[in-house]
């Protein structure tokens, strides 16, 4: 309506609604930006005109063509947001204390220059990576994952390392426990069959804790340990937001207690 009243503030509407939505269209959405801000300058050409007919009748006609635009865009974008694939991953969580003691022990024994820390809410251990995922694949992975039963297991963390071609500084266990390995190669298999790419190298349980690590970095010597009862794994997404890779946990699947 108030695109019909002379002289509508029609940029002021567009200026305020720019503002509640800051950063709301990532990836294609920047277009619709586009389109109301040219919306924005039509409505500061028409009042200087005085609000003359001919004009008028010009500005309204590039609305209307910006505003099917712009309509067919946010009609694409939706959809596009529906089926985007999402970048999964199952894995262990760290318990809390684990997490904070673990930083705590790599700032005091790697240099700043080492390479870059991983965040403490970010420190897992993979046990297989999916890749990009549909929403059907998911659900299917999902519902494969949740007929696995095993009994929980006891995870030691004593070991470390780096791997200087993919610039990562790890931390691992010397003894991986049978629980561990076996969870690792149900998923795996569940994910190949299911079309995820796995890697033909053999699984190395462990966490990152330095990525970037670009020039080979000294290891702290054996005596550290970290011992915790692991009693499920976790879905994961993986999101770039915001300069930083975040991790949300989608589905927990506690072990079974009486096996």
């Amino acid at each position: 309506p108030r695109l019909q009243q002379d002289n509508a503030p029609v940029d002021m509407a567009i200026g305020e609604y720019l503002q509640r939505q800051p950063g709301r269209f990532p990836g294609a959405g920047w277009r619709i930006e586009q389109y109301l801000r040219r919306l924005l300058q039509c409505g500061k050409k028409f009042r200087e005109d005085g609000g003359n007919r001919q004009l008028g009748h010009e500005w309204l006609r590039r609305l209307t063509f910006a505003g099917k635009h712009c309509s067919i865009l946010i009609i694409h974008y939706r959809v596009s947001i529906m089926s985007e694939p999402k970048r999964l991953f199952f894995a262990l969580e760290l318990p809390a204390e684990a997490q904070r003691q673990i930083v705590h022990w790599r700032a005091a024994n790697f240099a700043e220059d080492a390479g870059r820390p991983v965040a403490a809410d970010n420190l897992h251990l993979t046990l297989a990576f999916l890749g990009e995922v549909s929403a059907d694949k998911q659900r299917a992975l999902a519902a494969l994952a949740g007929r696995i039963h095993q009994p929980g297991f006891t995870l030691t963390l004593d070991d470390a390392g780096q791997w200087l071609r993919s610039r990562v500084v790890w931390l691992g266990t010397r003894r991986p426990p049978r629980g561990l390995l076996q969870l690792a190669s149900l998923l795996r298999a569940q994910a190949a069959r299911s079309g995820c790419y796995q890697s033909p190298q053999p699984f190395h349980p462990h966490i990152t804790l330095l990525r970037e690590a670009r020039h080979a970095v000294p290891i702290p010597p054996p005596g550290f340990s970290w011992t915790f009862a692991v009693s499920e794994f976790v879905l994961y997404e993986s999101r770039f937001s915001r300069g930083r890779t975040r991790y949300t946990a989608l589905e927990r699947y506690p072990f079974n207690k009486e096996s």
